[in-house]
């Protein structure tokens, strides 16, 4: 498993996971699907910083622009993340 998902629920993980297969083998694409991974990961640990986690719900509940930038569909994101139970902001 890779390391920077064990802090994070199962069903956020699969949701990466899914997400992850469509991201563009290239650097800027990797770049920006890692924008999603961080806000994720931020919005289900526990937090250090309760304004750090809520700016990181507020992205995820947003346009995610960043996945539209390399082409995916962002109500697909947002549908994975409301079936596995994912909270959305």
């Amino acid at each position: 498993m890779n390391a920077k998902y064990i802090s994070i629920p199962t069903s956020a993980r699969a949701v990466l996971a899914k997400v992850a297969k469509q991201v563009r083998d290239n650097a800027e694409a990797r770049l920006m699907f890692s924008v999603v991974e961080l806000a994720m990961r931020d919005a289900h640990i526990t937090p250090t910083s309760i304004e750090h986690a809520d700016t990181a719900k507020q992205y995820l509940a947003s346009e995610m622009v960043h996945l539209g930038l390399i082409g995916i569909e962002v109500e697909w994101v947002r549908r994975l993340m409301r079936e596995a139970g994912v909270p959305i902001g």
